[in-house]
């Protein structure tokens, strides 16, 4: 059985989430990167980063 964690985002109060826009900043390829390594602590694979 595995267990998968919540990743959340800092969201102010404005309704402003930083984290995200500062990723859709990025160039695709890396941006599919840093999903894949969140996806993975999400997953619990903390091992493979």
């Amino acid at each position: 059985m595995t267990m998968e964690y919540e990743v959340g985002f800092l969201e102010l109060d404005n309704g402003r989430c930083p984290y995200l826009q500062w990723e859709l900043k990025l160039d695709k390829s890396i941006r599919g990167t840093v999903r894949t390594r969140i996806n993975r602590l999400r997953l619990g694979q903390f091992w493979r980063l």
